[in-house]
């Protein structure tokens, strides 16, 4: 039911009908320039597959919904840089918790990750974080650094220290990691 004139014989625009994929990333099909072909992860060496992703050649799909940086001098440490989005509150005006301790979890298994030999892979077996500070939504970049501080034959343990814009720590966590030599063998 129409209450107003309408001349049926105008020509009117094409109603715009929005975006033609969802606006939330996890209902777009996942690019397919986001991985490793499988060959290169089975022989390629770890800290050079880092250095890849560090270079652009890949982007993995967490990394471009995190807008993650990352750098990797050495085997055993890995520092990443993350945005304070307010697409990380949980509606408050500080970053949600379980953000942070992925940021964290990020770092320590990209610093356990790059000490493996081709092949291998791992399993992070726990997780434990401390929370220091809060981190306020639009604050600037948060850096979250991770170092390895035990390697073992099957076990490594990591930790990470997330600072703010400031430099100061808003939380610090460690973690245990499960080596599987040639693990990725096994799941072919």
């Amino acid at each position: 039911i129409v209450d107003a004139p309408i001349d049926l014989k105008a020509e009117y625009p094409e109603p715009d009908t929005g975006p033609d994929q969802p606006e939330d990333p996890y209902l777009r099909p996942a690019p397919e320039d986001s991985y490793f072909d499988l060959e290169t992860v089975v022989t390629g060496r770890p800290l050079d597959i880092q250095r890849r992703i560090i270079a652009g050649e890949v982007t993995p799909n967490i990394g471009r919904l995190f807008g993650s940086k990352w750098e990797v001098e050495e085997s055993g440490s890995a520092i990443g840089t993350f945005s304070t989005s307010p697409w990380f509150s949980a509606g408050a005006p500080f970053l949600y918790g379980g953000a942070l301790a992925w940021m964290a979890e990020a770092a320590m298994s990209s610093a356990v990750y790059n000490t493996l030999e081709p092949g291998e892979v791992f399993a992070t077996l726990d997780m434990n974080v401390r929370f220091t500070r809060p981190v306020m939504i639009n604050s600037g970049p948060l850096q979250s650094i991770g170092r390895v501080q035990h390697t073992g034959r099957r076990l490594r343990v990591a930790s990470a220290e997330l600072l703010n814009a400031e430099g100061k720590r808003v939380a610090m966590a460690t973690s245990s990691a499960l080596v599987v030599p040639g693990g990725v063998r096994e799941l072919m």
